[in-house]
Formats: C-alpha cells, structure tokens, sequence
C-alpha cells in the first residue's frame, strides 16, 4: 500500500507539474536601424531562438523603446521614440493596436511600474524633461520630478524606493 500511495503522489506531482509548466519567452524591443525601420516587438525562446515577430511597423509601433505586459488586459505598451510622442497598446496575442495609452510626450523611452502601482515614464525630447506618471488604465497622474532629467534612459528603484533615472545630461534621485 506504501508504493502505491508513493507511485499516485510521484504521478500526481509529475501530470502537475507537467500541466502548469510554463514556456519562457523573452521580448525584445528591436529598434534594428535606430531611427529608420525595420521596427519590431520580437519574441525568442527559452533557448535564444527567434520565435516571431509580436509587433512590427505595419502595427504603428515606430522606434519602440520599452515594453510592458499588462495581465490583466491581455496588452501590451510599447514607448515609441520616434511617433509624435505615443505609447501605443497592443494585444498582447496578436499585436493588433488597441488605442494609444498616453499621447503627446515628449519622445517617451524607459517605462516601469513603481512601487505604488503607477506608471512611470521617462522622455527623451522633451522641453522639461520630467519623469511623467500614469495609472495604469492610461490617466495622466501628473509629472514625479521637480526639475528636468535630460536624455533619461534607465529607470529602477532601490530597497529604500529612491528614484533613480540614467541619463546622457545628468542625474536624479527623489523619494515616492
């Protein structure tokens, strides 16, 4: 009886597993000729290779710079550097667009969820240059720094939730 109830855990655990196990993609945000297209939202397998194209120009993406998946709505956003200032929304299956998510930035680059939900948005050709923040339903929440961050590119928090935005033109650091 031992064996038994060993070998239906073992299957149990094995059909489980089996069932759940998730495939690994990774996205890449493909600017191939920075500013001219061919431009792409490419997906590559766990093992590095190329998968297909999600998004590409004939989507209205144009010189996509960062990406993020919204679960709950099945989308995706993609920062384009080179439209009239757009984050664009896609489904995430298809890369049919969906409605632009934010309009009018100037040239928005790095997004990133932060630690209170919002959306953060980093602009590269702006003329005050600050860090922008929505909800993540696409509402202007309002500009998060006080002064402009010139040619802002890189944005993470550390343990402590300080702000910090690479740049080409200098630096910030501020406190949610």
């Amino acid at each position: 009886m031992k064996k038994l109830n060993f070998l239906t855990t073992l299957l149990t655990f094995f059909f489980t597993t089996v069932l759940f196990a998730q495939d690994l993609a990774v996205y890449v945000s493909d600017a191939a000729n920075f500013n001219t297209d061919p431009w792409q939202i490419a997906k590559f397998t766990e093992n590095g290779d190329l998968d297909g194209t999600l998004i590409d120009a004939a989507h209205g993406i144009v010189w996509p710079q960062d990406i993020i998946f919204l679960d709950s709505e099945e989308a995706v956003l993609i920062s384009n550097l080179g439209s009239a200032g757009t984050i664009s929304k896609h489904h995430w299956a298809t890369g049919d667009f969906i409605e632009n998510f934010a309009e009018g930035l100037g040239g928005p680059t790095r997004m990133k969820i932060g630690p209170d939900g919002l959306l953060y948005v980093l602009q590269w050709s702006n003329t005050n240059n600050k860090v922008l923040r929505y909800e993540l339903d696409g509402t202007f929440v309002g500009e998060f720094t006080d002064v402009g961050v010139i040619q802002s590119i890189g944005i993470d928090w550390d343990a402590a939730e300080d702000l910090y935005i690479s740049s080409y033109g200098g630096f910030y650091n501020s406190q949610i």
